[in-house]
């Protein structure tokens, strides 16, 4: 595949979000950011100017900018009836796009300093939407529908916005991004390396292969309350803590070469 290289963007906003929502990825990038090397958390701010936290949704504030209209798509893959994988050609989904963004990063030393801060910024993003139940494209089974999402509500979202930000921001909305995330790293290294192993492809396929039972937790028109939400948690949780982690494991690895 070519590389993705694009000139830098010097401004970025939290007004809104998709794929976890500003809560949710912020969150995984400050969990991410407690296990970067020190050496390799210097270079990324070097290059970004600030933590990695506050790009974890550029690529949604841009996604309608002009220059970023080929990234609108690339925040969920498709996935075939075993949950496997399945490209559709022509389309860039997240995995192709995290792919390509992570080339540009470990061949830094022969891109532009432009090409690796718009790419780093791709990496920060993508990790997170390939871990976010709502973003796995199914074959087999219908996403795409509203419910109510709490009790003595009537406005009726789609059942994917749950996901991205309504059970995250109803169950911590006292609690900042980084005390979320404080409250997740509570794992021994042995299980943060358990967590860390494997390959983007595998991790998206594992959300693939666990989550699609959200599907089996609401239907159309549904009432959401503390039935759905409190089953609901630990999955969020549970996700988060795995993106937040793989997404550090991606950034040690391509700042090591």
């Amino acid at each position: 595949m070519k590389k993705i290289l694009f000139s830098l963007i010097a401004a970025a906003f939290c007004l809104s979000a998709s794929a976890w929502g500003p809560r949710g990825h912020s969150t995984i990038a400050s969990l991410a950011d407690r296990h970067l090397k020190p050496g390799v958390k210097k270079q990324i701010e070097n290059y970004l100017g600030r933590e990695i936290p506050f790009f974890s949704v550029w690529m949604d504030e841009f996604r309608d900018d002009p220059a970023y209209a080929f990234s609108t798509h690339a925040h969920s893959f498709p996935v075939d009836g075993n949950y496997k994988y399945a490209p559709v050609e022509g389309t860039l989904d997240a995995l192709q796009l995290l792919d390509q963004a992570m080339a540009v990063v470990k061949d830094r030393k022969n891109q532009t300093d432009s090409a690796v801060v718009v790419n780093l910024k791709f990496i920060i993003h993508l990790v997170g939407d390939i871990h976010c139940p709502g973003h796995v494209k199914y074959t087999t089974i219908k996403t795409g529908f509203k419910v109510i999402p709490y009790k003595g509500e009537t406005e009726q979202v789609s059942y994917h916005s749950v996901w991205d930000d309504q059970i995250i921001t109803r169950r911590c909305e006292c609690l900042s991004p980084e005390e979320l995330a404080r409250n997740f790293d509570l794992l021994s290294k042995k299980e943060v390396a358990a967590i860390q192993e494997g390959s983007p492809l595998e991790w998206a396929e594992e959300n693939a292969g666990e989550n699609y039972v959200i599907y089996d937790m609401a239907k159309p028109g549904d009432v959401l309350f503390k039935p759905f939400y409190n089953p609901a948690w630990p999955i969020v949780q549970k996700q988060c803590t795995r993106g937040g982690l793989r997404l550090a494991k991606i950034l040690n690895e391509c700042f090591s070469k």
